[in-house]
């Protein structure tokens, strides 16, 4: 059976028409991101191997509640890797388009 619904998500169900996606579309949680099929506890410099799991999730409820659903920047000064600040520009211009 699903999940049993929250207040919250109740809440924002019956408030709002559309969803932001913004932290977890981000390059470092889709990194580092919980939970998904990828071990959260092993090491992640998983350049081009992304974990969507919790966004997926989160994109299939808004959907479910007949809501749209936006994304956001995938790059922002606090979560980005922080091995990507060791990277050449011309590293990171091809790890972005992976």
């Amino acid at each position: 059976s699903p999940p049993k619904e929250t207040t919250y998500a109740r809440i924002v169900a019956s408030e709002f028409n559309s969803i932001v996606i913004e932290h977890h579309l981000k390059w470092a949680p889709l990194c580092h991101t919980l939970p998904g099929p990828i071990n959260a506890d092993t090491p992640s410099m998983r350049l081009g191997r992304y974990d969507f799991a919790h966004c997926d999730s989160m994109v299939d409820w808004a959907l479910s509640k007949g809501m749209k659903v936006k994304g956001h920047v995938l790059c922002w000064h606090v979560t980005t890797p922080e091995y990507v600040e060791e990277m050449s520009s011309d590293r990171i211009r091809e790890e972005l388009k992976r």
